[in-house]
């Protein structure tokens, strides 16, 4: 009886590593707190048209109710060119989990003054290989991520 208790915590403990979504931010910054700044986003790494603009629209809305983009007065630009988006088919995430692949999303942020002089930039990369995960929930954690970073 104890042999498949441990059997059985040890099979919930791998499924429970396996639930978890990831991401990787490079190079930090400064300076950019109580600034507004214009939005751009460009579109280098994908062919999912309805995807890539859901993913635009979640990461538009998340800088804006933090306050780095409004309609107001801009002090310069934040442009979030993606260069890798890759999202299994629901069907093939919920019959084959890990063995469709990983999604993938990977942007590069910069951040210029209105002069056109770079502030900052970063790379953003966010997946999750797991059959739990959502197409909705990696774009809300990858434009989570781009909000952190600006923050510092």
């Amino acid at each position: 009886m104890a042999v498949i208790t441990r059997i059985a915590l040890l099979l919930v403990l791998v499924f429970l590593s396996a639930c978890s979504t990831t991401s990787r931010v490079q190079q930090s910054h400064s300076g950019l707190h109580g600034r507004s700044f214009e939005y751009q986003f460009t579109n280098r790494g994908g062919d999912n048209a309805e995807g890539i603009a859901e993913l635009k629209r979640v990461i538009q809305n998340k800088l804006q109710t933090e306050g780095w983009v409004n309609n107001g007065a801009a002090s310069g630009r934040i442009e979030i060119t993606l260069t890798h988006y890759y999202m299994r088919h629901g069907a093939a995430r919920a019959l084959v989990g890990i063995m469709a692949g990983r999604d993938k999303i990977v942007s590069h942020v910069r951040v210029l003054e209105a002069s056109g002089a770079s502030l900052t930039a970063f790379e953003v990369e966010s997946t999750n290989s797991t059959a739990w995960g959502t197409t909705g929930g990696l774009h809300q954690k990858h434009a989570e991520e781009i909000a952190a970073r600006l923050k510092g």
